[in-house]
Parts: structure tokens; C-alpha cells; sequence
């Protein structure tokens, strides 16, 4: 594992810690982060474009003429694509299930290889703790001050207080997100990232060692095939 500076409440370095390999020191798949941003920001979209299809537009139910003995070509419905007044083949519609999405392995990947790339670039600052003198923003804008963050920066929290949120809000050069809402999309639109100590672990905890989340699977399928015994 591979060791950072560790920064208390007041700014200064407190020691050194260990950054999970499995999270920050994988080799970086840039094009699947390339693939996780691209299905991101195309799921912000709000798609309020559409069309109708043949069903959706009114009339057309009576076929307008017999199969055969006419001369002219078959027809089933007047409000087919080819008539005038029918329904769009090809358009955007509401129905139609256009959101993209990667599957937990590859969601894990990326978020792995964004962390890795992250840390490579020596752009991973862990504090202690973040509650614990932040209750207003000039206090908030006087730690971050202290630490060796550029503009534009991303601090993760796990359960924090609402006074360290608001306070942490206003300043515009700082996003603050939460472990469950974490996505490779803000981990790359940062130049910083800041995790507390307490966010380290529940990150290593949501994202275990693959030998170990394989033994747990395992173990959790002989107790569920127990208990249906």
C-alpha cells in the first residue's frame, strides 16, 4: 500500500497512511473512463424530445382498401410512415429506453481507475476529521487555505454534519458529495480530492479486495443454502 501525508482539523500534517492498492494503485483504464463520463453526462440529460409512432397517432384503424384486385400497392393503415399525417419510423420517443448504464463491475472499475489516476497524480489529501472545527464558512475557507488543494476540488464525506455542509457550499470551488452518490464523472472534473479518515474506510468497505467480496459471496450462498434446508 502506498502512504500519504495525513492532515489534521487545523491544517497540518499529523502523520502518514496507508491508501488501499485494490482502490488506488490499479492500472488506469482510460477508456473505460472515458465510457463511465460518457454514460453519465448522457443520463443528465432530460430527453423531452418525441414522436409519435404509428399507434400514437389517431385514425388509421380501417383498412383503406381491399388486399388485392385494386391495382395499387397493399396498404393496412393510412396512418402508416409512408402516408401523410402517420406515424414517425425512426424519431425520438418517450417510450423507446434510451438510458445507458455499466454494469458493478465495471462501475467499480472505473471508479478504482479514476481513484488510481487520482492518486498517481498526487492529488489525494485524507484529514482526520472535518467536523470538527468547521461550522461556518470562513472557517472552512481557513483549513482548505492551509492545505495543499488547488481551486477546483472534490471532498468526500460519509454521514457529515449540516453545519459542515452549508459551510462548505459556499465556496465555489468546492464540491462536496457523499460515498453513495459517488460517481467517475466528479472524481475527473476535480483537481483535488479531499476524504477524511472515516470516509477511507467506509470506502474501503464499499469497495472490498476482490479476494475477500469473493468469500463473502461464498459465504453468504452456504447460508442462504443452510437456512432453505
Amino acid at each position: 500500500m502506498s502512504k500519504i501525508d495525513l492532515y489534521n482539523a487545523a491544517g497540518e500534517k499529523s502523520g502518514t497512511i496507508k491508501l488501499p492498492e485494490h482502490i488506488f494503485n490499479v492500472d488506469v483504464n482510460y477508456p473505460l473512463i472515458a465510457q463511465a463520463v460518457h454514460v453519465y453526462l448522457d443520463n443528465q440529460r432530460k430527453r423531452t424530445a418525441n414522436t409519435k409512432l404509428r399507434g400514437d397517432v389517431r385514425g388509421g384503424g380501417r383498412k383503406p382498401w381491399k388486399q388485392k384486385g385494386t391495382g395499387r400497392a397493399r396498404q393496412g393503415s393510412i396512418r402508416s410512415a409512408q402516408w401523410r399525417g402517420g406515424g414517425i419510423i425512426f424519431g425520438p420517443s418517450a417510450y423507446k429506453p434510451r438510458l445507458g448504464r455499466l454494469n458493478r463491475k465495471m462501475r467499480q472499475a472505473a471508479l478504482c481507475s479514476a481513484f488510481s489516476l487520482k492518486a498517481k497524480e498526487q492529488s489525494i489529501i485524507v484529514l482526520e476529521d472535518l467536523d470538527a472545527k468547521i461550522s461556518k464558512t470562513k472557517d472552512a475557507v481557513k483549513l482548505l487555505g492551509q492545505l495543499p488543494m488547488t481551486n477546483k476540488s472534490l471532498i468526500l464525506l460519509s454521514e457529515p454534519a449540516v453545519e459542515t455542509v452549508r459551510a462548505l457550499k459556499n465556496i465555489p470551488t468546492v464540491e462536496v458529495n457523499r460515498f453513495d452518490n459517488l460517481n467517475v464523472h466528479s472524481i475527473m472534473s476535480h483537481k483535488t480530492i479531499v476524504i477524511t479518515k472515516k470516509g477511507l474506510k467506509q470506502l474501503t468497505a464499499r469497495y472490498p479486495e476482490p479476494e475477500k467480496a469473493k468469500k463473502e459471496e461464498t459465504k453468504e450462498s452456504k447460508d442462504s443454502e443452510t437456512k432453505a434446508d
